[in-house]
């Protein structure tokens, strides 16, 4: 079983996460801490790779996979967004390269949202890359029409915007009323 936590920068995907890994049992897997993880983030970071070129190296990186229950935090929904967003590569495609390199899909994904403000805040106080509202505004519409449109059993949406206590929980019923635990 594969659980997969979504969402855009500052929503709080990995404290989600490791929260759901403490109350499930279940390991959060980390692909970019691997060895070929840290080799590709350090390409992507460098600007090496072609879209192309980012989307095969993503099906690479995922196929890797441990084959036991996961968390994984931006597992396959997220570079098909953030491909589409921003160099309009084709989602279906990216999702057929997956499957032709046998990448698991997720038996459940997890979609955190905030309102912008809190995202925004959120992603000043750690002093990490600032996306602008626009950015933030587009891929988030990004996400709902991908989640939408190719996994709409697969998803539920959580909002992240006050207790975790309570996001996590939210997120724990997710899990229970998917039937995945």
């Amino acid at each position: 079983m594969i659980i997969a936590i979504e969402g855009v920068d500052g929503v709080g995907k990995n404290t989600v996460a490791q929260k759901l890994s403490e109350a499930l049992d279940i390991p959060v897997y980390e692909p970019l801490q691997t060895p070929f993880g840290r080799a590709f983030k350090e390409c992507f970071l460098n600007k090496c790779f072609t879209p192309y070129g980012e989307a095969a190296g993503n099906a690479a990186l995922y196929s890797m996979l441990p084959k036991e229950d996961l968390i994984v935090v931006r597992y396959v929904v997220s570079p098909a967004v953030y491909l589409h967003h921003y160099s309009g590569l084709d989602v279906k495609w990216f999702l057929d390269l997956m499957k032709h390199c046998k990448v698991r899909m997720p038996d459940l994904i997890i979609y955190l949202y905030a309102p912008l403000p809190v995202i925004e805040a959120r992603l000043k106080e750690r002093r990490q890359r600032f996306w602008t509202e626009r950015d933030l505004k587009g891929l988030s519409e990004t996400y709902e029409w991908v989640l939408e449109t190719f996994f709409a059993n697969k998803y539920v949406k959580v909002e992240n915007s006050g207790l975790l206590s309570a996001t996590v929980e939210r997120a724990l019923e997710a899990v229970k009323a998917k039937g995945v635990s």
